[in-house]
């Protein structure tokens, strides 16, 4: 058998060692554990498990707790920030009456623009207002808004209404059953 100097793998833990070979048993050094004293091995490992995990909780309830840190301060800007600023810098390009329903005009729908480009938001906010203005039955000026119209006048200044329609020259209405075959 080897000593626990000549096989670090077992730690020291076990009671007595065999260096005779005839069945002599020699004691092995005690590590000045108390836990060592204990005979059953699963016993003994759950109570150096317990007593390690009791010497871990035990700096934390000495400790008061930490102050709160001040809000970290990131260096680099993120992709909601830059949404955020081209997103006022639309608002600062609109017309007066597009920043008024501003909130009204991002409900609708409307895809086709880049959110980190206040161009982009601005030129999609200016059609959703064509859009609401669409839907709420304002109608948007247009070059022929003033025009009338009138009603269609027949050529040569006529008014009689327009001809009989003709039936094709070939054509003939359908028979009735009475009439296919001959009266005797």
């Amino acid at each position: 058998m080897l000593t626990d100097d000549q096989n670090p793998g077992m730690g020291g833990a076990e009671e007595a060692v065999d260096l005779t070979g005839e069945g002599q048993t020699v004691p092995s050094p005690q590590s000045g554990d108390p836990l060592d004293d204990i005979k059953d091995p699963d016993a003994r490992a759950d109570a150096k498990k317990h007593r390690a995990i009791a010497r871990r909780n035990a700096g934390r309830e000495d400790t008061p707790p930490a102050t709160p840190a001040a809000p970290q301060v990131n260096e680099y800007v993120s992709k909601t920030d830059i949404a955020r600023i081209a997103t006022q810098q639309a608002k600062e390009m609109v017309s007066e009456e597009v920043r008024d329903q501003w909130d009204e005009l991002t409900s609708i729908p409307l895809a086709g623009y880049d959110a980190l480009d206040a161009k982009s938001i601005a030129r999609n906010m200016t059609d959703r207002l064509a859009i609401l203005a669409a839907r709420k039955g304002t109608p948007k000026s247009h070059a022929g808004a003033g025009l009338q119209t009138m009603a269609m006048r027949g050529t040569a200044g006529s008014t009689t209404s327009a001809p009989a329609a003709k039936q094709p020259p070939n054509l003939k209405l359908p028979t009735q059953p009475a009439e296919w075959y001959p009266k005797d």
